[in-house]
């Protein structure tokens, strides 16, 4: 709430600061330690791996009620 208090005074008029607001900056040597691999998973997925991707996820739900009411109307 400090935070939110530092940054929107408006939102909190009656706050009374107990605490410190999140730091601007992480502290030192916060990404010192970079995990490239974790045992007997592999590499981890990143938000860059999505930059490659073709696939469009807007609206996927679509195609999966879709489907389910395709396979309710054909019978088994």
């Amino acid at each position: 709430m400090a935070s939110i208090h530092k940054i929107r005074p408006d939102i909190l008029p009656d706050f009374t600061e107990t605490g410190e607001p999140i730091a601007n900056e992480p502290p030192a040597g916060f990404f010192d330690e970079v995990v490239y691999t974790i045992d007997d998973i592999g590499q981890p997925i990143n938000a860059q791996f999505f930059t490659r991707s073709n696939a469009d996820p807007t609206n996927w739900y679509v195609v999966h009620i879709l489907y389910f009411l395709f396979l309710m109307i054909i019978p088994a």
